[in-house]
């Protein structure tokens, strides 16, 4: 018979899946990019390359991980005189909403444009929140069945 924990785990990695897809979605949608499709050009700079290196996974220790070029951090975070280095390790619920590319005349630096925010999504949260509700039933669910059939 399976424990509960190994039932649970299983069902969670699904989950945890299904939001490390839509965050890397929202992410694609907010990163500066260049005109794809019937998706407008946002940035005139953007090649294109910021967009497609985004990659996400979940960890062994069922944590997401979402990476893409270095490069990245400075178009979402800003540079030189426009950076906000206190938003360095903030949790993307809790940065500053998506800012979107805009342009500087006659200054140094890249604006911050916050890309990598999630604060607005909380519908990733509410999917986090029914799902491992329902896994976790599943799984005691799955267990007390086994149990009783032994």
């Amino acid at each position: 018979m399976a424990a509960i924990k190994d039932i649970f785990l299983e069902r969670y990695q699904d989950t945890l899946q299904q939001a490390a897809a839509q965050i890397a979605s929202i992410l694609r949608q907010q990163v500066p990019y260049t005109s794809q499709g019937d998706r407008p050009q946002r940035n005139p700079y953007a090649t294109g390359r910021l967009y497609n290196s985004i990659n996400w996974r979940v960890t062994q220790d069922n944590r997401i991980s979402i990476t893409y070029n270095r490069y990245g951090t400075y178009t979402d975070f800003g540079t030189y005189g426009e950076a906000n280095t206190g938003a360095f390790g903030i949790d993307p619920f809790e940065l500053p909403r998506f800012a979107g590319y805009s342009r500087r005349d006659n200054q140094f630096g890249i604006a911050p444009q916050y890309w990598t925010s999630l604060r607005g999504q909380d519908g990733i949260i509410d999917f986090l929140v029914e799902n491992i509700a329902q896994d976790i039933e599943a799984s005691i669910s799955t267990t007390a069945t086994t149990a009783a059939q032994s």
